[in-house]
Order: C-alpha cells, then sequence, then structure tokens
C-alpha cells in the first residue's frame, strides 16, 4: 500500500502566498535602493573621469579650460564643435562623434559621459557644465576660462547631472548647462535619491543635496519642479536672494555671512 501524502490546504497555500508577498514588499524597495547606489557609484566614476580630462586640457592649453559651448568648426560638411563631442550634419542629421570631443583624447572614453540612471541620447552627455563656463566671453566672442579667473577651485562648479523638463510630457532629459541659483528655472537633477552628482574645478566629486526653490511671482510650479527632482545647488549660509546664492557657480567668491 502506498503511503497516505497530504498536500497542502487551501489555506496553508494562501498563506505561503502572503508571506512571500510581504517578503517581496519588503525586499523589493531594498533591492531598487541598491540598485541606484550602485549607478551613482558609476556616475561619480565617470565625473570623476571627466574632471580630470577638463583638467589635462587646460595644463595642455596655457592653463585654459575648453571652450563651454558648442561652436563652428566647418561649413562643409556643417559641423559644432562641443567639449564632448563633435556633430556633423549628415543628410538633414546631426551626428555626434563622442571620440572628437575636445576631451576624448585625455579620457579616451564616450561612455564616461553618460549617467547610468537617466536615458541620454546618441551623442549626448547627461551632465550640465556650470553656466559661467558654457556662457563665458571676452571682447563679446566665447573663449574658455582661464584658470587663472579661480579663485577657489574646490569651491567651483564644473559639471553636474543635468536635466530640464519637458512641459507636455513631463519627462526630463538632460541639459547641456546648470543654472545659477539666481536663474529662477532649475536645470540640476537631483536623480540619485533625491541628491546629485558633482564634479569640481579642482579635479573632487561629490553627491550632494539639492534645494528647492518655493512659489513666488517668478516662480509658478514650484511642486511641478520638485516633483521631477530640478532644484539648486546652495551653499550653506547662503539662501535664495542672497548675494552669495551663486557661490558654487562664481569664479570671484562673494563674501559668505558668518
Amino acid at each position: 500500500m502506498k503511503p497516505n501524502s497530504k498536500g497542502f490546504t487551501l489555506i496553508e497555500l494562501l498563506v505561503v502566498i502572503a508571506i512571500i508577498a510581504i517578503l517581496a514588499a519588503i525586499l523589493f524597495p531594498v533591492f531598487s535602493q541598491a540598485r541606484e547606489r550602485a549607478r551613482s557609484a558609476s556616475c561619480l566614476s565617470n565625473l570623476k573621469q571627466v574632471s580630470l580630462g577638463w583638467l589635462m586640457y587646460a595644463q595642455d592649453y596655457d592653463e585654459t579650460l575648453p571652450l563651454g559651448r558648442n561652436y563652428l568648426v566647418s561649413t562643409s560638411p556643417l559641423q559644432y564643435q562641443h567639449w564632448y563631442a563633435l556633430d556633423t550634419l549628415v543628410g538633414t542629421t546631426y551626428v555626434s562623434d563622442y571620440s572628437k570631443g575636445l576631451i576624448f583624447p585625455y579620457t579616451k572614453s564616450g561612455q564616461i559621459l553618460t549617467c547610468p540612471s537617466i536615458r541620454t541620447d546618441p551623442g549626448r552627455t547627461s551632465y550640465g557644465l556650470n553656466s559661467a563656463i558654457y556662457y563665458h566671453q571676452s571682447g563679446g566672442i566665447n573663449t574658455g576660462v582661464p584658470v587663472s579667473l579661480l579663485s577657489s577651485p574646490v569651491d567651483t562648479i564644473l559639471v553636474a547631472d543635468s536635466g530640464t523638463r519637458n512641459a507636455a510630457s513631463g519627462q526630463v532629459k538632460p541639459e547641456p548647462y546648470l543654472n545659477a541659483p539666481s536663474v529662477l528655472y532649475p536645470t540640476v537633477h537631483a536623480r540619485h535619491q533625491d541628491r546629485t552628482n558633482v564634479a569640481w574645478l579642482d579635479g573632487h566629486v561629490k553627491s550632494v543635496a539639492v534645494s528647492y526653490i518655493g512659489a513666488s511671482a517668478a516662480v509658478t510650479n514650484p511642486e511641478e519642479r520638485k516633483a521631477a527632482n530640478l532644484g539648486h545647488i546652495l551653499r550653506p549660509g547662503c539662501g535664495f536672494g542672497s548675494a552669495c546664492q551663486d557661490y558654487y557657480f562664481d569664479f570671484a567668491k562673494p563674501a559668505v555671512p558668518q
């Protein structure tokens, strides 16, 4: 005779399913957070290599940083140079080549230009440039920033996680520059668990918290910006509207209240 075998009862099966569901609810967020921490670490590594590329370029070019904004290098074919790539018009579409970027001879990598935590269009970068570098001019002409203008490189942002929100879709995509806090439209993207990764002009990298500006006559949708994790980087002691709010963006540092 075969020994009697007893299967699971319906109640026992439901209990097992409930236990599995509880464990999944507990563990899935943990796994998600661990995955994001790994992505943030990869992003910081990218930024470190990007910052070193900028500094090595400056050493080879009379202590002058790469030109921040794209500029025309050829009309046939039509080509625009960026610090991270070269755009060439092929037909009606621009084709980007990371290997022709200004810092590529020093970094030897195009992968370091994209953050794993955000979708980035081919040939573009996930990181925005300090707007003071991006828009720097001399005599009305866009030029690279002489290192001699930097009073405190350790306190000056080079590049960081950037973003801008599409009003129609709500999607956040990388932006080529970072607005300072005095510009009320934020383009710093806190995409790593409410923090943003920053490369500084002395070569160090750091994860920092962002600040979100409140509603005002000039800012009518602060909650949308906060929901999109778009904010500003402020120095401690320098609030919105203060004389030192742009401290981390300015080349010559303003006084900080004690």
